[in-house]
């Protein structure tokens, strides 16, 4: 075993292991796959993966090749890919037992899920159309995010679209998390980073990454089209806010 300390990286990703473990004992049959990654109930999460393709669709996703979804947990958007889709898709994440779920839930000879450790993407440069990344800055350190959208735009392909969703400071219903996350930290209880970001700061990322901001959509407002089965149209949202950048 060695002697050397762990980063402050390596003992959040521990941390985050653990709590995702936790929440996927947690819950009543196989229901913690679900919670472990921010949704009470299948009904939940099915949901929201619905809203997370049909936001993807919005910025192009019909047209793209590959799609990689960062994060990807234990499929909530893999699960809920139209069937128009016709690319490939590859997710990825740091829990083995989220991707052995998702795994069960969805395959195909062009759905892949990769286990990774540290702050990349592991494909070649310049051989991605997308970049999704829903709910995922929001459990790391600023830096860690700025490693991780650099590595988006190296794998993304000229034209190429990165997608993330954030906790935003400027939106009030978000600071019920805040709040919670200081009550677990004040009480000692293991708890995975929530962190925060400003529209500011999406803005200066984007300019030191030489990347233009396409759209930044606020969490409280209804910015996603939803095509009923009867032909209606309706507007929703998945709780966070979320940012469109596009690779020069």
């Amino acid at each position: 075993m060695s002697d050397t300390p762990k980063s402050e990286h390596e003992v959040a990703r521990d941390n985050y292991r653990r709590k995702i473990a936790d929440e996927i004992a947690s819950g009543e049959g196989d229901v913690g796959f679900a919670v472990a990654i921010g949704s009470p109930s299948w009904e939940e999460f099915h949901r929201v993966g619905r809203l997370e393709a049909a936001l993807l669709v919005q910025y192009g996703l019909l047209e793209c090749e590959v799609l990689v979804d960062v994060g990807c947990g234990s499929g909530r958007l893999a699960t809920a890919l139209p069937e128009s889709f016709g690319g490939r898709y590859v997710g990825t994440d740091i829990s083995e037992p989220l991707l052995r779920r998702a795994d069960q839930l969805v395959n195909g000879p062009k759905i892949s899920f990769v286990h990774v450790n540290e702050l990349t993407i592991p494909l070649e440069a310049e051989s991605v159309d997308m970049v999704s990344m829903f709910s995922l800055l929001t459990h790391l350190r600023h830096e860690e995010s700025f490693l991780y959208l650099r590595d988006a735009l190296r794998v993304l392909r000229s034209g190429g679209r990165i997608v993330f969703s954030f906790l935003d400071f400027s939106q009030e219903s978000h600071w019920s998390i805040f709040h919670d996350t200081v009550a677990a930290v004040g009480a000692g209880a293991l708890h995975h980073v929530n962190q925060f970001m400003s529209r500011d700061l999406v803005l200066a990322w984007a300019k030191m990454l030489n990347c233009e901001v396409v759209q930044m959509h606020d969490g409280q407002s209804r910015f996603i089209k939803c095509a009923g089965a009867d032909g209606t149209v309706s507007f929703d949202s998945i709780g966070q806010s979320v940012a469109v950048w596009r690779k020069p």
